[in-house]
């Protein structure tokens, strides 16, 4: 068949995107086609700008889109990725798509919508899939779209060497997703990163091209997304989304040896509108880059602000004493499962004793199998010092930890994340969580006979606010500002062992043997336990039913000094000394009506 070419030209406007090398899509090739090349034309003055907060967008050499005619007949066919050529300051543009189409064809819509390498697009039946890229290199802006579609009786016919002249109106592109230009005066960045405290952001989706909503597509949400470095100035894609409460977004500037944090509070990204970050110094938190298995900056500066911007594999554990500043893991993760597991320090963890008021963020911890000689330890923290406070918010930690109690120290206190917080020091534990083993050993141990034993799943021990221990005290933390909290913490598939303990009939003074105390979430906390969750757990402890200092409970076992106010705690499939698994509520006396509604079996 003879061939020949149809040239036709349309004129529109788009938010700048980067140019586009995307690979091209199987085109649709019906028997006797001819190559065609359409080129749309529009009158001198389209109605095509569309702006976003009083900001236009503009076309930019290379920009690219994909080009779908569809016929009379309902058949549609794609275009490779077509040049965009900008007409002017950009705000206009001429497109060229190529078909294959048959000759005396005649043409009822047009699809036009953004090609990216940076986003995966493909188009069916009447919509876009997308995804936005993992690591996008800060040229991206937004999905744009447009359709049109020609009146019944004036669609225009394929034929080789004429063109199709379209209204003002056609192609009036319309912006998706949310904007977010980003800029900085930070020298020498390396990357960006935005990240959602408590919540995700999807990153795929499927847009209707008639009425231009889009459906998120909730199985790839994700929290973070990466930027490449290397410029002062970023557009940054979004698809839309409302979040359920306020939620922080945290931007992370990244450079060889220093990382730059600011957060920012927001319910919802919305469609079309285009949004600003300021990242420059002077509204920004300096802080140390930890990177490889080098703790050093840390053990040198230890009431300094530090963040991860990689995963860490540790060989040694680094026991870290007296810390007092802040670590952001951004996401990351520590991992010590292949590390040595012996202490000298009396307390277990990366961070042996936290100080003053230390923060610990953001960060999973892959603990493996420990095995330790310790008085109080975590896979994070062994012990909050006397009159400080310890804050601790996103932290999931997974591992098994097998402690022997330290000969000379006089109790064991073990928990997945934190081991000890003493009666004068605070703790606030957040949106974190523990997976796996903890079992106490203390049957090796003889030259002191009192060894009180505490195991619970986030915290061994938390003895905040209370004056003297003794039963119903009052527990003073929410007066006078010293108050421990837990709060939105899990505990999931889960074993805590707290049996093999040697001997405990030794008296001293007027106590005549020890305390072994297990629980769900803390073997003792005096604080205030709200919204927490455990799962699957099998507790097997020591455990008397008269509550004489052995106890074993789903979310706490030492219920003498809880906060009476604790509320709105779950247990579900838990077992405690081989018996029936149960599943229920907790609550504190004051919220449960009386201590004996405490626990609440369904």
């Amino acid at each position: 068949m003879k061939k020949g070419s149809i040239l036709i030209m349309a004129v529109a406007i788009m938010a700048s995107v980067a140019s586009c090398n995307k690979s091209d899509d199987t085109q649709f090739t019906p028997e006797s086609g001819i190559p065609v090349t359409l080129k749309f034309t529009a009158s001198s003055s389209p109605e095509t700008r569309i702006a976003y907060d009083g900001k236009e967008g503009k076309w930019e050499a290379d920009d690219k889109v994909f080009v779908v005619v569809t016929d009379t007949k309902d058949t549609e066919y794609k275009s490779k990725s077509c040049k965009v050529t900008p007409i002017g300051d950009g705000a206009t543009a001429t497109i060229y798509a190529e078909f294959t189409i048959g000759k005396g064809t005649e043409i009822k819509k047009l699809t036009a919508y953004h090609a990216s390498d940076n986003m995966d697009v493909s188009y069916n039946g009447g919509n876009i899939d997308f995804s936005l890229p993992d690591t996008p290199d800060g040229t991206l802006s937004y999905l744009t779209t447009s359709a049109y579609t020609y009146d019944e009786g004036s669609e225009p016919t394929v034929e080789q060497g004429s063109d199709i002249e379209l209204s003002a109106t056609t192609l009036k592109f319309k912006h998706i997703l949310a904007r977010i230009d980003i800029t900085t005066d930070i020298e020498n960045v390396s990357s960006i990163t935005l990240s959602f405290v408590g919540a995700t952001v999807p990153t795929a989706g499927k847009l209707n091209i008639e009425n231009g909503t889009i459906t998120p597509d909730n199985g790839k949400d994700k929290q973070l997304m990466t930027i490449k470095g290397g410029k002062n100035t970023y557009q940054i894609g979004f698809i839309p989304v409302k979040f359920a409460s306020a939620t922080t977004m945290k931007a992370t500037v990244i450079t060889d040896t220093k990382a730059y944090t600011k957060e920012v509070e927001l319910t919802e990204i919305v469609a079309a509108t285009l949004n600003t970050l300021d990242l420059t110094t002077s509204k920004m938190t300096e802080a140390t880059v930890i990177t490889g298995d080098n703790f050093q900056p840390i053990a040198d500066d230890p009431d300094g602000n530090f963040v991860l911007t990689e995963d860490l594999i540790l060989t040694e554990i680094p026991h870290l004493e007296g810390f007092s500043g802040t670590l952001d893991g951004n996401g990351h993760s520590i991992d010590i499962s292949g590390s040595d597991s012996s202490t000298t320090s009396g307390q277990g963890g990366i961070f042996a004793n936290t100080t003053g008021d230390a923060k610990i963020s953001n960060l999973d911890i892959i603990g493996g199998d420990r095995q330790v000689t310790m008085a109080e330890g975590g896979m994070l923290v062994g012990l909050v010092t006397n009159g400080s406070t310890l804050t601790i918010d996103n932290v999931h930690v997974e591992g098994t930890i097998t402690a022997s109690r330290d000969d000379d120290a006089s109790h064991l206190f073990a928990g997945g994340i934190v081991g000890f917080v003493p009666k004068d020091s605070k703790i606030n534990i957040s949106n974190s969580s523990f997976t796996g083993s903890i079992t106490i050993d203390q049957s090796g141990t003889t030259s002191i006979g009192f060894k009180n034993s505490y195991v619970g799943g986030i915290v061994g021990c938390v003895e905040t606010g209370v004056r003297d221990f003794s039963k119903s005290s009052e527990y003073t933390g929410s007066t006078n500002g010293s108050a421990s909290t837990i709060t939105n913490c899990t505990v999931t598939n889960t074993n805590l062992n707290n049996t093999n303990d040697g001997s405990y009939d030794a008296p001293i003074g007027d106590i005549s043997r020890s305390e072994i105390y297990t629980g769900g979430i803390a073997g003792r906390c005096t604080g205030l336990i709200t919204n927490c969750s455990v799962e699957n757990i099998i507790i097997r402890s020591i455990s008397e039913g008269d509550g004489s200092g052995r106890q074993a409970r789903p979310i706490v076992g030492n219920d003498w000094y809880e906060n009476s106010d604790n509320a709105d705690n779950s247990y579900t499939n838990v077992s405690v000394n081989d018996n029936e698994a149960s599943s229920g509520t907790y609550n504190g006396a004051t919220k449960a009506g009386g201590v004996e509604n405490r626990y609440q079996t369904k």
